[in-house]
């Protein structure tokens, strides 16, 4: 059996990292100091995009880039031989792959040549998830049993995506349930008070005030609630969505925006946002299990959702929060106005959805279920 008192080293394979944020980034940052702290010693490889340096301390956290140049083949090839090298000089205990494309590929070849254990988290199931972007194009037969059959472990964050792995045979005992988490101690509910206080710091408008944080990309349908809030504001004329954050949409959704819509652009902390509005909206059409759905949970917001990933795992329809199918704009509508129609509504969910992070997504919790995944692993 391996000593469990000496530090484990993992070193951590993800497509990019800081200061590339995303929901992968936001949610593998949050845990990396925790882990530290808990005896694992980690390292990040990721790609290296222009501007950036080959290594760099984040936060106390050792991050290699690995080069990815030229046209999409040639920067795959080109990253997955140099990470694999990286990986063989940093001869860790445990590799831990983000996602199942080119991360992957890096880490079972490292698993090869190494024999260490290798645990592979999923991102996102579904019609944009990682089996089917794997699955497809000439290699996709091929890549697909390469990942199932040479992973120890899979961290699934959804019941969509463990469907998904159970039907290709992957075991129960190699397919562990270990969520996204969320820093409850941040994100927090906000009294009336304390929402005027916020509002007025961050210069946001009084009256209701729905609020969406994350990528303003494709995926997450934000054409849609942009479109409809005109018909939000003839009944609640001083109501206003909010869009935190940036992405390949955001000039077209500023464009297409009328009276009521703001836009943040990047901001560095999105819980004084959260924590100012009164519902949080999440109308995408694909997800793995959101970080700004949780985020919005824990801070005490009644939340509308689609029906998709991760989603249909953590709110419950009119017991923390509001279900409706991706891509249906009217009843996106019918949703948005029936919780700005009745307070009680807001607050009975908005309670129930705080003490379902509180209780099951907790950073702390989840932190601690993946090093005792770490800690399996070492047990010849």
């Amino acid at each position: 059996m391996t000593t469990t008192s000496r530090l484990i080293r993992v070193v951590m394979v993800i497509q990019e990292y800081h200061p590339i944020v995303g929901g992968a980034q936001k949610q593998l940052a949050s845990q990396v100091n925790l882990l530290k702290n808990m005896g694992v010693d980690i390292h990040i490889v990721t790609r290296r995009w222009p501007g950036l340096s080959p290594f760099e301390t984040v936060r106390g956290i050792p991050v290699y880039r690995m080069l990815s140049r030229g046209p999409r083949p040639i920067a795959a090839i080109t990253f997955i031989f140099s990470a694999v090298l990286k990986l063989f000089w940093l001869k860790p205990d445990i590799i831990h792959a983000f996602e199942l494309l080119s991360p992957s590929t890096v880490s079972v070849l490292a698993k090869w040549i190494l024999r260490r254990p290798l645990v592979v988290k999923v991102l996102r199931g579904g019609v944009l998830g990682d089996l089917k972007k794997i699955g497809s194009g000439l290699l996709g037969r091929w890549r697909v049993p390469f990942v199932v059959n040479a992973a120890d472990v899979f961290v699934v964050i959804s019941r969509e995506i463990d469907s998904e792995l159970a039907a290709l045979g992957v075991l129960p005992g190699r397919r562990a349930f270990i969520p996204n988490g969320v820093d409850v101690d941040r994100f927090i509910p906000a009294s009336l008070v304390e929402k005027e206080v916020l509002r007025a710091q961050l210069g946001l408008p009084k009256g209701l005030l729905a609020v969406f944080t994350g990528r303003l990309e494709s995926e997450k349908r934000l054409d849609q609630l942009v479109a409809l809030w005109p018909s939000v504001q003839v009944r609640y004329p001083d109501a206003h969505l909010l869009l935190v954050g940036t992405g390949a949409q955001e000039q077209s959704l500023r464009h297409n925006a009328g009276e009521g819509v703001c836009f943040t652009g990047s901001v560095d902390d999105v819980a004084p946002y959260l924590r100012a509005a009164d519902i949080f909206v999440l109308p995408s059409v694909a997800e793995g299990l959101s970080n700004a759905l949780l985020e919005g949970l824990s801070c005490g917001l009644a939340v509308v959702a689609t029906s998709v990933g991760g989603a249909t795992d953590v709110v419950k329809n009119n017991n923390n929060g509001l279900l409706i199918p991706p891509d249906a704009p009217e009843e996106l509508l019918t949703a948005i106005l029936h919780l700005f129609d009745n307070a009680k509504l807001r607050q009975r969910l908005g309670v129930a959805g705080r003490q379902l992070i509180v209780n099951n997504y907790s950073m702390a919790k989840v932190v601690c279920s993946v090093q005792q995944l770490y800690r399996s692993l070492l047990i010849e």
